[in-house]
């Protein structure tokens, strides 16, 4: 793991371990702050983990919505965002690089003007 990767990890962590303490919610609220801040990065850095991390994340938001007794929410959570996120795992998992990153694919004139023209 690169040293920016780590040092990230450890700022989200330090603030989600703060926020929890003040929150005196610090498992459940504090690891869903954890993943949904790590998701985002890594998400943003082309980086697969950031599913593993979604998935988490989206399992406890159902978690929490269940016992809040947000039921459409907890149905979208589980049954909806879980599962894409699996799926988003398994289908980047075929466009990956030499170094384990999503190949990035770029808009060129012909995927422009189709996409234009589709809307």
């Amino acid at each position: 793991m690169n040293k920016k990767y780590i040092i990230i990890t450890c700022i989200c962590a330090i603030i989600s371990l703060i926020s929890g303490i003040i929150s005196n919610d610090i498992i459940v609220g504090g690891t869903i702050l954890l993943t949904g801040l790590l998701c985002a990065y890594f998400a943003s850095e082309g980086k697969r983990i950031n599913y593993i991390l979604g998935l988490i994340n989206y399992l406890l938001m159902g978690y929490v919505s269940f016992k809040n007794n947000l039921y459409g929410i907890f149905f979208f959570y589980i049954f909806i965002f879980s599962p894409l996120q699996v799926k988003g795992f398994v289908t980047w998992n075929t466009n990956l690089d030499d170094e384990n990153n999503v190949k990035v694919r770029k808009f060129n004139k012909k995927n422009s003007i189709i996409i234009t023209l589709s809307l």
